[in-house]
């Protein structure tokens, strides 16, 4: 059969519409198992798997008869074999690895990273060079915050080893001699993180650590040992290493001593951020990059997504019974997500975000003048104007949401008290020295002001964070 002459697209097509997808289904099946083999070697990063075009030859020409020799005879052939007779056209992985072929066990090359509540895919690409070879985590923008930078420093089991040698060997010179040989030490300091053992034995005989890295890691990630390759509240890698490497060879290590910049592309995730159709919208190897850039967007997207149910604006009073640390609920589409609620100082978010301050700001005094008389709407409206007032928002990370409470909580009880600060303000004691200094800086008034609300915060030290409830407040 002359090469090209047989369409096998063409036959599927044609056996489709006749007879279903049965008569060349093992058309697509074993594209599958070629792609599936393709992605082993992406993950490999090696081009030892895939056997080449002669196991292909073979494998056809022990099946199919001589006297097939063009696409009609082949198409003829193919419809006479009948549904168990074309079982024989299907390739198993066998018929394309080579004999010596490597794996990629999905315990050190996994095809999904768990971070928290969600499942994040990930895609593997072995193209050195090109602006997308190594691991991509592809991202929702409302979901980038949720992402930790010390997390995605661990990047997968089965390149890890490689980031750690690299990270030894971009060491300043006189820390990096003091590691030799590297691959070693590497090993040595991996065994003992990948464990979740704080490193305390002796260094072999001859000053050279040993320990079998890919069993740890294969360990680990089966769940075999403390320790894991992902775990959600996990120490960064660059202060684990840091330290391990302290412990087994004597010399002080710092984080920044290890320069992730200076890696390889393959050896750092490709993070990219996507929107609501799976649109790329921007791709880093730096998460921090990301999240200075697109982290407000990301936020206010976040917010979005759960909805207004979630939020409450105008508030003086505690009106939002026991509010727990963090809560799972459902988003707009219908996706489990984790936030942490809070109550968030409108006062200050005005200050802060003319776009959303503004928007909650007049919120607020639009609820809290609807529940007053007529007679008392001009005075709401003086009170949140000079007071504030609180409202509720869910956030994205735990971090964000313990300072916005903070502060949430503060303002509530300025507001609570306003008859006494408001008293305070007036007898605060400063005298004219006092108003000389502070008057190239600004009103004497905002100096009265700022000092009451930092003595509130001084009283109150960090205890606002822990009030979640009103009992709690009272």
């Amino acid at each position: 059969m002359v090469h090209g002459e047989l369409d096998l697209s063409r036959t599927a097509r044609r056996g489709h519409k006749r007879n279903g997808p049965g008569e060349a289904g093992f058309l697509e099946s074993n594209r599958q198992i070629r792609k599936e083999i393709e992605e082993m070697e992406h993950k490999r990063r090696k081009h030892d798997v895939m056997a080449d075009e002669s196991a292909l030859f073979e494998f056809f020409d022990a099946r199919i008869p001589e006297d097939v020799c063009d696409a009609i005879s082949f198409e003829k052939w193919l419809r006479q074999l009948g549904e168990q007779g074309r079982q024989q056209l299907y390739i198993s992985h066998d018929v394309l690895l080579q004999d010596e072929a490597g794996a990629a066990p999905q315990e050190l090359y996994p095809d999904r990273l768990q971070v928290g509540v969600l499942d994040i895919p990930l895609t593997y690409q072995f193209s050195p060079g090109d602006e997308a070879d190594g691991v991509t985590l592809s991202i929702a923008l409302e979901r980038l915050n949720t992402l930790d930078d010390g997390q995605l420093q661990w990047l997968v089991p089965g390149l890890l080893r490689d980031k750690v040698i690299a990270l030894i060997k971009n060491l300043p010179k006189p820390k990096r001699r003091a590691l030799t040989p590297v691959p070693q030490f590497a090993d040595a300091a991996l065994e003992r993180l990948l464990a979740g053992r704080t490193p305390a034995s002796s260094t072999p005989a001859g000053g050279t650590p040993a320990g079998s890295t890919q069993e740890a890691a294969r360990a680990q990630a089966d769940g075999k040992s403390a320790g894991s390759a992902h775990p959600e509240n996990s120490t960064p890698l660059l202060p684990a290493l840091a330290s391990t490497l302290k412990d087994i060879s004597g010399i002080d290590f710092a984080p920044a001593d290890f320069d992730e910049s200076q890696l390889d592309n393959h050896l750092r995730f490709r993070i990219e951020v996507t929107d609501d159709h799976g649109k790329s919208i921007a791709v880093s190897r730096s998460l921090i990059h990301l999240q200075e850039q697109y982290g407000q967007k990301a936020r206010h997207k976040f917010m979005d997504r759960l909805g207004k149910a979630s939020q409450r604006d105008g508030e003086l009073d505690w009106v939002f019974g026991d509010l727990p640390v963090s809560e799972l609920t459902e988003d707009g589409s219908g996706q489990t997500i984790k936030s942490w609620p809070a109550i968030v100082d409108q006062k200050t978010v005005d200050q802060q975000s003319e776009d959303q301050g503004s928007v909650a700001q007049q919120s607020a005094e639009r609820q809290f003048a609807e529940r007053q008389s007529a007679d008392q709407r001009s005075v709401a409206q003086q009170s949140i104007a000079h007071q504030g007032a609180v409202g509720l928002r869910s956030f994205d990370t735990p971090g964000e949401a313990a300072t916005e409470h903070y502060h949430g909580v503060l303002r509530l009880l300025t507001i609570q008290l306003q008859s006494k600060i408001r008293d305070l303000r007036k007898s605060h004691g400063l005298g004219a020295v006092a108003k000389l200094a502070w008057s190239t800086v600004g009103s004497f008034q905002s100096l009265a002001e700022n000092l009451v609300d930092s003595s509130l915060a001084l009283v109150a030290g960090t205890e606002p964070v822990n009030v979640r409830s009103q009992s709690a407040f009272d």
